[in-house]
């Protein structure tokens, strides 16, 4: 489907040669998201809460029909400019019948709707390019031996270097550590170039990234 309709698809979302997806495939450069690709069944209230797949690329396939099979349903999208799931509605919601696949990026906030009636039920991959060196979670560590060792070790990390894979851009973003937030647990970086800051949860199994001991540049 994506090298039929969208030849330009793979090579723009994963950055990789040969730029067919299914060569991709083949050559097992995919990495998927925790127990993907799956199948999942929603029955009476079954919903899935708002949230980013942070992967470069989502396919949602329906395996069942909405008024033939279920009620309810469907799949919510909010738009980038929006206020957020926690307090706008939906921008987009649809409810497209069995086998018409939904393909979106990453970094688009999505959810399953409460089943009303019935059972709905879609296959759904979330992937993106293996990082380099095969790579698709892990890392260094920051811990120390117990637990007051690891948050000490953790509050010490503020001012190293460090590179972490995005999965949604298929490239691997160097930065440095300028907070550590003990409340979540995450370490906000700001990213070189652009200076963009982000939050990272690095004990996150799916997350790879390594500490560099090169100086900012």
């Amino acid at each position: 489907l994506v090298d039929t309709h969208m030849p330009d698809c793979a090579a723009a979302l994963f950055r990789a040669a040969p730029a067919s997806l299914l060569q991709i495939y083949l050559s097992d450069g995919l990495a998927y998201s925790c127990r993907e690709p799956s199948v999942n069944v929603y029955t009476l209230t079954g919903e899935f809460s708002p949230h980013k797949d942070q992967q470069a690329l989502t396919i949602l396939l329906p395996l069942s029909s909405p008024e033939l099979d279920f009620e309810g349903g469907g799949t919510a999208f909010w738009a980038q400019d929006s206020r957020g799931h926690r307090v706008a509605p939906p921008s987009l919601v649809l409810r497209p019948p069995a086998g018409t696949a939904l393909l979106f990026g990453g970094q688009v906030t999505h959810a399953g709707l409460p089943v009303e009636w019935g059972v709905r039920a879609c296959f759904v991959a979330s992937f993106s390019a293996r990082a380099p060196g095969g790579g698709v979670g892990g890392g260094d560590t920051l811990a120390g031996g117990g637990d007051g060792d690891a948050l000490r070790a953790r509050r010490a990390s503020v001012g190293q270097r460090l590179r972490v894979w995005r999965p949604s851009d298929s490239v691997w973003r160097a930065g440095t550590i300028r907070e550590y937030d003990e409340a979540s647990g995450a370490h906000l970086i700001e990213h070189d170039g652009d200076g963009e800051l982000r939050s990272y949860d690095l004990d996150h199994p799916l997350l790879l990234w390594q500490l560099l001991r090169d100086p900012p540049c």
